[in-house]
């Protein structure tokens, strides 16, 4: 990027502004309770699918098979077709997903994109069926952004741009903190800075922390003040015969003594409260049951996104029944999405024609998630909790159109989905009825890929265009959505995403896409 006084000023006011951020965070949170939503349960659940999903592989164009805006453009830009028509790759060069294959999951008509028609990957059914019910809804061509950039900014250096653009743990890190212009995790995590101002007043009798993570500890529920609170799919360790009584007055009388050095002191006391959460978390966690067993059919010995979502469920049921919790943020973690030596059996699966034992797909990445998400969404329908749930997914980024001979290669934006009980039609008087989703629909711009049509290709001035498209949604603008959904006041949103004015006015909307505003019993 070209050197200039504005970029000197940004770049360098970084670690005052971090401080001053954490300044307001510690005011706010003194505050948050006149301002925020708290009625009700509300809990959100992101999937991390850490590796960077080639998304446009995930949401396709359907209709116009000739047509640059259509298939025919995304055929061309893939390089041509590479699977059969169940959708399995049959040894051709190119990265496309043979139309056939597409339509039994294709989606409902959508407005104000380039097509009308968008299909799923043929191993991903049951997200069809969440979007053609209304329950669950795309965003289109996201990605993490410190301002709006256009594709002439970029060519010229004159746009602040991510740090360390293409890069895996740069991107994982910006998509924690939506804050892509510090390297790293010292802004800490935009769902932790939510509980640093937010837990106390949502929560004023919570027995847990806010943020529970299914998948170890991360950046993006870790706030100033807050850390998640970390346990498995079965309930939290606890120590070895702590329930015996000698060994338990032991440990408590070893961690209730006052020790003159102050790391001492602070590392008995985090141990005597990390013990204390876990047998009040584990005892709730334990009187918590699933209506059905854990689902597994694909080849590994577990589905482990299905475990995770399981331990969501349970640790759901345990907040809103027995801790007393209002407001939930749970963290889930799928790796193996770096597609750079394989993309089509990656994401897809190999059919198993000659062993019916095994489904066919069953290998690959899609089909566990697929499976997953049907089984969490019948265990949330089963409790009446589909209304009160939003799962959305994160991604490092998209990746490149074209091939590289065997998979796809870091790029920029791409495509996410959000999961929630459906808005159903007003009612009589113009009430929102319903879940609080806007369902069946694609939020942002889904771009036109066609290689010699593609106007958002950031290598096309240099006649070598990849496919590595710049983002026209912004993170900011994509979780705004689901944050104010949970209950945070719009005005409090640049404390919580800084960048977030530089795309709309949090004071006149918290809704940018107009995914979940205006939801029953919503902000």
């Amino acid at each position: 990027m070209k050197s200039n006084r504005r970029n000197f000023l940004q770049r360098n006011c970084t670690a005052i502004g971090t401080a001053s951020l954490y300044s307001t965070l510690c005011t706010m949170r003194m505050t948050a309770g006149a301002t925020t939503n708290t009625t009700g349960y509300k809990a959100l659940v992101c999937l991390f699918l850490n590796g960077g999903n080639d998304s446009y592989n995930m949401l396709i164009p359907y209709t116009g098979i000739n047509n640059a805006a259509g298939y025919g453009g995304y055929r061309d830009a893939r390089g041509g077709v590479g699977t059969d028509s169940s959708g399995f790759k049959n040894g051709g060069s190119g990265l496309a997903i043979d139309r056939s294959a597409l339509l039994a999951t294709r989606l409902n008509s959508v407005s104000n994109q380039p097509v009308s028609r968008y299909s799923v990957h043929p191993q991903l059914p049951f997200l069809a069926q969440q979007f053609n019910n209304g329950n669950l809804a795309f965003v289109s061509n996201v990605g993490s952004l410190i301002e709006p950039t256009t594709l002439s900014s970029y060519q010229q250096g004159n746009a602040e741009l991510p740090l360390g653009l293409f890069s895996h743990p740069d991107h994982q890190m910006h998509w924690q903190t939506i804050m892509p212009q510090v390297r790293g995790a010292t802004p800490k995590g935009w769902g932790g800075r939510i509980a640093d101002i937010f837990h106390q007043a949502a929560n004023p009798s919570g027995e847990v922390a806010m943020n529970i993570s299914l998948a170890g500890n991360n950046t993006l529920q870790t706030g100033f003040s807050s850390t998640p609170y970390v346990t498995s799919h079965d309930g939290p360790s606890s120590l070895i015969d702590y329930n015996d009584n000698l060994i338990k007055n032991a440990v408590d009388s070893m961690l209730a003594n006052t020790y003159p050095n102050m790391f001492e002191h602070t590392y008995a006391n985090k141990q005597k409260q990390s013990i204390e959460n876990a047998v009040i978390f584990g005892n709730a966690f334990d009187n918590t049951s699933l209506s059905n067993p854990i689902p597994n059919t694909t080849t590994a010995t577990n589905n482990n996104t299905a475990q995770q979502l399981a331990g969501v469920i349970r640790s759901i049921k345990a907040g809103k029944n027995s801790l007393n919790m209002n407001r939930q943020m749970f963290f889930v973690e799928k790796g193996g999405w770096d597609h750079h030596n394989e993309l089509l059996d990656a994401q897809g699966g190999i059919s198993y024609a000659n062993n019916p034992a095994l489904a066919d797909g069953s290998n690959g990445l899609f089909y566990e998630v697929n499976e997953a998400l049907e089984y969490f969404w019948n265990e949330l329908t089963l409790e009446g909790l589909q209304d009160e749930v939003i799962l959305f997914t994160i991604s490092d980024f998209g990746r490149t159109l074209t091939s590289n001979g065997q998979g796809s290669d870091h790029a920029w934006g791409g495509n996410a989905f959000v999961m929630g009980g459906g808005r159903a039609p007003d009612g009589p008087n113009g009430e929102p009825l319903g879940g609080p989703l806007k369902g069946g629909q694609i939020y942002g711009q889904y771009p036109i890929l066609d290689p010699n049509n593609i106007a958002l290709d950031l290598d096309i001035h240099l006649n070598k265009a990849r496919g590595r498209i710049l983002p026209t949604t912004s993170a900011d603008e994509y979780l705004s959505e689901l944050v104010s959904w949970f209950g945070v006041d719009p005005a409090q949103l640049p404390d919580i995403f800084p960048n977030c004015i530089k795309f709309f006015n949090p004071l006149s909307t918290g809704y940018p896409l107009g995914m979940l505003d205006g939801a029953p019993g919503g902000n």
